[in-house]
């Protein structure tokens, strides 16, 4: 309720129509039972067919009005709604697509499957229907000060059955916060299961997963089970004492009446009236009783994307240097992982002049592919910095740094959608022959040919409707299509047949005989033979840079804290 608060605030001259709105319709509503009262007591005592016409009239004027009123609030509701709504969305996804990578590794990965989810939890809580629910609440008083002018008995009953049905949703509404955070967490594990089984089919079955699997989803089946009868249970025990009490108020009411009729102390239209007006009253205290479990899941998806919110981001703004001719310099370059008790590797020092090649070789976990997250600014480097053309590159802006790289991940993902959106990504100037050259540099000419929707051909789940030979052709074709001047290409030939590789060599000759900087992550001996510095990973904790010399002369070497001779 506190973030609809929140939203009128944001729009306060919407919210005061809104409010407006609410008042009139609320005024508006006493119509009905005033008409009841005044054919009882007026036309069924008299029998005058023109008053019977008249309050008729009346009536009808009302009601069409309310209609008007109601069908205004709805469109104001949804002013008030859009902005936010739309804004929380876009607000998540920056945060999923700006965030600094290394601290989004950092969150649960059921935390980050649950930020979408969570979303269409709050869009589909955070409605115009509920929001006028919530506004009618206080106009509960309007009503009740009709009923005080008609009979101070009757109001006092009708106040009381609207207080302790009011105090009694209340309080339901904060015991169902904790077994509605235990149900979003259960929920989260059975859809990790389900998303594991989804996307893992062949550990699944080949490794012998699936029995370990269902016994793990029962048993969390059980616990969701368990725990939507426990939500469930509270919410329609919250309906039943809802309906309960309308019953028992309007029993009241008209007993109380009754007894004073017979008195002489109301008559029957007034009676009759005032039960109608009570019965007004009540229903957005009970509308408010229903939406508790919304509010409640929706309190805690908020709670859930706040957290998610506070992840750091990239920076959004930055320098930028005019022309980069492709120098790039490490300075004590150190990194380890959050946790971690020793540095992965630490007192790097090297320098790559514009046009040069770099070889970084290493083992399984040496930190080949951490090395190159740090050139492309995806990771920070614990200490030390690096230098783009003499300038620090936490200064430069991100997105402009990604765009003078020419970039091939060990592990390519794609966008889903179609090749030519994923080729033109990183580089939107890119015309169909353009498309077409780096298509045939990297080995998928044939492969689109026969495609018979070609270039428009649609990736799904980042790609994995590819073979892998075709996902790393690809990933070499998108990184082909930028016309950076600093190459950075990890693990370019794995995964690759012979034709591959030769497309993997064939573009790396390319791209350095048009000037551009190299570095190259690779266990590929004739990768490495071809560069002319060799960084070696596997000396711990400073790796060792070598510097390649023509093969009749014997490689010399030294640590790449120092200067190598």
């Amino acid at each position: 309720m506190f973030e609809f608060i929140r939203q009128l605030f944001h729009r306060p001259i919407l919210a005061l129509e809104l409010l407006g709105a609410s008042f009139f319709i609320n005024v508006l509503g006493l119509a009905s039972s005033i008409y009841v009262m005044q054919v009882l007591n007026r036309y069924v005592s008299h029998g005058i067919d023109a008053t019977l016409l008249t309050l008729s009239a009346g009536v009808i004027l009302a009601i069409a009005m309310e209609y008007m009123f109601r069908q205004l609030r709805m469109r104001l509701g949804q002013g008030i709604h859009t902005h936010p709504n739309v804004q929380l969305a876009t607000n998540i996804f920056t945060v999923i697509t700006g965030a600094r990578a290394a601290a989004l590794e950092q969150v649960s990965p059921d935390l980050r499957r649950e930020a979408a989810s969570n979303l269409a939890i709050i869009q589909q809580t955070y409605t115009p229907t509920n929001l006028v629910a919530i506004l009618d609440l206080p106009f509960t008083l309007l009503a009740l000060a009709a009923l005080l002018m008609l009979n101070p008995t009757i109001a006092m009953i009708a106040a009381s059955f609207l207080g302790a049905l009011l105090l009694i949703s209340l309080v339901s509404h904060a015991r169902l916060r904790k077994p509605m955070e235990e149900l979003a967490i259960a929920m989260s594990r059975s859809g990790a299961l389900a998303g594991t089984a989804l996307r893992e089919v062949e550990t699944v079955r080949a490794f012998g997963a699936a029995g370990p699997m269902r016994r793990l989803w029962w048993k969390h089946q059980i616990d969701t089970t368990n725990l939507q009868h426990q939500v469930h249970y509270r919410q329609m025990r919250l309906q039943s004492i809802s309906q309960a009490m309308g019953a028992l108020m309007s029993v009241g009411i008209i007993a109380t009446g009754a007894k004073m009729a017979v008195n002489g102390q109301m008559d029957m239209g007034v009676m009759i009236g005032v039960n109608i007006l009570a019965g007004r009253a009540l229903a957005p205290v009970i509308r408010f009783a229903q939406i508790g479990g919304m509010l409640a899941k929706a309190r805690h998806a908020l709670a859930m994307l706040k957290r998610f919110g506070q992840i750091p981001m990239e920076p959004m703004r930055g320098a930028a240097i005019r022309a980069y001719q492709g120098r790039l310099e490490l300075q004590d370059l150190s990194f380890a992982y959050p946790g971690a008790t020793t540095p992965l590797f630490e007192s790097l020092n090297l320098m790559l002049e514009p046009g040069h090649s770099l070889s970084v070789i290493g083992g399984n976990g040496a930190g080949k592919t951490t090395l190159a997250r740090i050139l492309t600014g995806i990771y920070e480097p614990t200490r030390g910095q690096v230098l783009v053309d003499g300038s620090n590159l936490r200064q430069l802006l991100p997105e402009w740094w990604r765009r003078q790289l020419v970039y091939l991940p060990q592990e390519p993902g794609f966008m889903d959608g179609t090749i030519r959106e994923n080729l033109m990504a990183c580089n939107a100037g890119l015309d169909e022959a353009g498309l077409n050259r780096v298509v045939k540099l990297a080995g998928l000419e044939r492969f689109l040919s026969e495609h018979p929707e070609g270039f428009d051909a649609k990736l799904m789940g980042g790609g994995i409707n590819l073979a892998l030979g075709q996902r790393r052709r690809l990933a070499l074709a998108r990184a082909l299509a930028s016309n950076g001047r600093l190459v950075i290409f990890d693990e370019p030939t794995e995964g690759l047949d012979a034709a591959g590789r030769a497309a993997a060599f064939q573009a790396l000759g390319a791209l350095s005989q048009e000037g551009r900087t190299v570095v190259v992550f690779s266990h590929d001996p004739t990768l490495v033979r071809g560069a002319a510095m060799t960084l070696d990973l596997d000396a711990k904790p400073t790796p060792r840079l070598i510097h390649n010399h023509p093969p009749d002369t014997k490689p010399s070497s030294a640590t790449a804290g120092g200067d190598a001779s």
